[in-house]
């Protein structure tokens, strides 16, 4: 799993596939916990590198693992990169109920970080149904308490949301104003 690992951060997307494919070959399901990081991670380069069919079928393989193993956090994060793919494929409704999902195991766990998470992504799904106000909304609650976790990549990524929201609105100053914080925290981080 770490060679995948290391070709994800590199952004060779198909080794990561392939590396990660292999590591699965390896494991049973006795081995839950390391098997639901690893279908995640899988799930991630396969909807990273255009292949959404493939990122569902895992997701929702990470999904049916977490919840049989009781795993609020990551039976949130299944639902929240499902509502994801469903979101880029324009399927919105069935985003925004996976998303929906994310959100309410994320709260019963207790998990801020998810919870953000879901703001942000069901934020943006009202932004593509043209709902600026409602999706200014969810993502300036993310942004408060990615602010309050102290992440500064996922601040500077709900920073980068509002102004392609507010940039949608007319409102450009603002939106300006959102992208230059957004490029600042980035740039403080190395985040290409």
């Amino acid at each position: 799993m770490s060679a995948g690992n290391a070709a994800r951060t590199r952004y060779a997307y198909r080794r990561a596939t392939r590396y990660y494919t292999s590591a699965l070959q390896c494991l049973d399901e006795s081995e839950h916990v390391l098997l639901i990081e690893l279908l995640h991670n899988l799930g991630d380069v396969q909807q990273a590198s255009g292949d959404s069919k493939s990122a569902l079928e895992t997701f929702e393989r990470m999904r049916e693992l977490a919840w049989r193993m009781d795993n609020l956090n990551k039976s949130g994060a299944a639902h929240n990169r499902i509502g994801r793919v469903h979101r880029e494929a324009g399927r919105l409704d069935e985003a925004l109920r996976h998303l929906g999902a994310a959100m309410a195991l994320f709260r019963l766990a207790n998990d801020e970080r998810g919870i953000a998470s879901s703001l942000d992504d069901t934020g943006k799904v009202h932004w593509l149904k043209g709902d600026y106000e409602l999706a200014l909304k969810q993502m300036t609650e993310a942004l408060e308490l990615r602010r309050e976790i102290a992440d500064a990549r996922s601040i500077a990524l709900s920073l980068n949301n509002i102004g392609l929201v507010q940039q949608d609105s007319g409102v450009f100053s603002d939106a300006i104003q959102y992208f230059t914080e957004s490029l600042k925290i980035r740039r403080g981080i190395n985040d290409v």
